[in-house]
């Protein structure tokens, strides 16, 4: 009889200790087209995970690297990096030290500021490149991938169960 109790219990608490994982909840980078509502659910992200986003300015016509820290599944703005200033005032945005490195101005953010979400255009001619970087690894989009030119994406994390975020990603293809 005490036999049988283990030939069941055993299949039960393998099954358990595989399927119980598959619901916990895990923090995504979700990247979402405001005109068509699609989501595209690009990757786990962590506190201290980092997001740059770097565009050719419209009217400066100037690279920009904006960097966000991921914080309690908020972006934190941590800097901004340009070479021109004549339109935008970057450093009157946030509090934040302004340094010359390599003829670039850095702007290193002192603010305590976080945001729920990041909103960017598509642009219409130059590409726009979203770097990912969670435990040392990158992970590279362009944004013109996600939709028309014109169009808004937005950026948050969201919790979702594991197995949800397989799904959704299983078999996408970004790169269009």
């Amino acid at each position: 009889m005490r036999k049988k109790k283990y030939f069941f219990f055993f299949p039960i608490l393998l099954i358990l200790l595989l399927i119980v994982p598959c619901f916990t909840l895990v923090d995504v980078l979700i990247l979402d087209n405001v005109y068509s509502g699609e989501k595209y659910f690009l990757n786990i992200v962590s506190n201290g995970a980092s997001i740059s986003v770097e565009f050719l300015h419209s009217y400066d016509k100037d690279h920009v690297v904006e960097i966000f820290e991921v914080e309690d599944n908020m972006f934190k703005p941590v800097k901004v990096v340009y070479s021109s200033d004549t339109y935008d005032y970057r450093e009157l945005r946030y509090n934040s030290t302004s340094r010359i490195e390599y003829g670039r101005i850095v702007l290193y953010i002192k603010d305590n500021v976080r945001f729920k979400s990041i909103t960017y255009q598509i642009a219409y001619l130059a590409p726009q490149k979203l770097t990912v970087t969670v435990d040392d690894e990158s992970y590279e989009y362009y944004l013109q991938w996600f939709g028309k030119k014109g169009e808004a994406v937005k950026l948050e994390v969201v919790k979702i169960p594991y197995i949800m975020f397989m799904i959704y990603r299983r078999g996408v293809n970004f790169e269009k």
